[in-house]
């Protein structure tokens, strides 16, 4: 199987985000899959759990560059997450989904 990027934005979706990136670690068949975050808006500590556990659950993630003044919306923070990602293939994941036990 391939290695894929797990393409996430994010919208004040921290609850969400608690559950779902963990359940891709956890669930994932391959256990390396890239995981990138785009922070669109931040108004729940997004931001502040993302840099305390990047490196816990091995994600990227990036902000809105406007963030607090301008929204991307979730087509165009997919289109930022896929640009950024390396792999040759991307799964498009909501905030509020969970992976099922080798959804891979």
């Amino acid at each position: 199987m391939d290695k894929i990027t797990f393409c996430i934005p994010s919208k004040n979706n921290l609850r969400y985000l608690k559950t779902c990136i963990p359940s891709i670690r956890k669930n994932a068949f391959r256990p390396d899959h890239d995981i990138i975050v785009f922070v669109d808006s931040d108004n729940d500590g997004t931001v502040e759990w993302l840099r305390k556990n990047k490196d816990k659950y091995e994600v990227t993630y990036f902000v809105n560059p406007k963030l607090g003044k301008e929204l991307y919306g979730i087509g165009k923070a997919y289109d930022y997450c896929i640009d950024k990602s390396t792999t040759s293939a991307f799964m498009i994941f909501h905030a509020d989904m969970i992976l099922g036990k080798n959804a891979d």
